[in-house]
């Protein structure tokens, strides 16, 4: 007797290496320039809670000049997403909102999810130059100085039951880190709780967030559900 496994509810993330762009087009700069407005960066705050968090800009990011080489390399990026999935190509891939992140050391990122949005996305402006990386030897010390990976969440990871696992694998994990790499680009269903762990390097980790929604009609035309965003 043979029991199957059969996987039926995948959760797409898509990864792009951008070479050479944040150098390119000076990102780091306008990050900080956006962060900071030309002040020197503040005393590193903590929340009223007392948990670290993170210099943002506003989330307006997008509509800047200097912002829009970057907004074409993203609606390229979800052109291929939009075909590689088969869905109606006359949508329009309207960016909501983008913001940029200065991570300093100590602080880190809850756990959250982007709401009113169909996608989310993150792309690396720098990286540690110890960040570990799959196809090298594995040195903790490293990994504890290099900058902290992003964290996707499973959401099954609220039942009562969490059985003893002797290793992961898709059907059982309950997170799974995407690796950080200077120019990386990444998007993601933007329901998908995430998180970043605390940085233990001494650079800032720098990034930019965004969201996206795809505009056009959802559900069939016949449906009294359809609707067009």
């Amino acid at each position: 007797m043979k029991v199957e496994s059969i996987q039926i509810f995948g959760v797409p993330i898509f990864r792009v290496l951008l070479e050479g762009l944040s150098d390119e087009l000076g990102l780091e700069k306008i990050v900080r320039d956006h962060v900071f407005q030309g002040k020197p960066p503040p005393e590193h705050p903590l929340v009223a809670s007392g948990r670290p968090c993170v210099f943002q800009s506003t989330s307006s990011l997008h509509t800047e000049d200097e912002m829009q080489p970057f907004n074409e390399k993203i609606i390229e990026v979800m052109e291929d997403v939009i075909d590689q999935h088969d869905m109606d190509p006359s949508y329009e891939i309207d960016i909501t909102s983008m913001w940029g992140n200065v991570q300093p050391q100590g602080h880190a990122f809850h756990r959250h999810s982007h709401h009113n949005n169909m996608f989310a996305g993150v792309y690396y402006v720098n990286e540690a130059e110890n960040s570990n990386r799959t196809n090298t030897p594995i040195d903790i010390s490293n990994m504890l100085k290099g900058f902290p990976n992003i964290i996707m969440w499973n959401d099954r990871r609220n039942t009562q039951l969490s059985p003893t696992r002797n290793y992961k694998h898709p059907f059982n994990h309950n997170s799974f880190p995407v690796e950080l790499q200077k120019d990386l680009l990444v998007i993601f269903p933007a329901w998908l709780e995430h998180e970043v762990g605390e940085n233990t390097s001494t650079i800032d980790r720098i990034s930019i967030s965004f969201n996206i929604i795809l505009r056009g009609r959802y559900g069939e035309v016949q449906s009294n559900e359809s609707v067009i965003i």
